[in-house]
């Protein structure tokens, strides 16, 4: 499967010298999808933070389109999917095919 978008979105934030602040403020004004995202990336860049976030989420019950490769999976509570980006270390996955990701979107027009 070719890389998501979701994964280029990270890595363009993560390399921005500001890149703690950007992740803050996606968790505090995005929707759920858009905090799990944040979540994952402040595990790494700001512990308690994520800690603090990953407790508001345990109770968003909002429903979040959930793809895994070509695995569609659904509609899922926001709380449901703790456990996955803990689990998987979505953040560090991103991180980890950063250069794989941006050699795939660098071709996409």
């Amino acid at each position: 499967m070719p890389p998501k978008r979701q994964g280029q979105a990270f890595n363009v934030l993560w390399a921005q010298p500001d890149a703690v602040a950007r992740f803050r403020t996606v968790a505090t004004a995005a929707g759920p999808a858009g905090r799990l995202y944040a979540l994952a990336a402040l595990q790494t860049l700001a512990k308690p933070e994520a800690d603090r976030i990953a407790a508001e989420l345990a109770r968003d019950t909002r429903q979040v389109f959930v793809q895994d490769s070509d695995m569609v999976r659904g509609l899922r509570a926001a709380s449901d999917l703790i456990d996955l980006v803990n689990r998987r270390q979505l953040g560090e996955e991103f991180l980890r095919d950063r250069a794989s990701i941006a050699d795939h979107f660098s071709k996409v027009r």
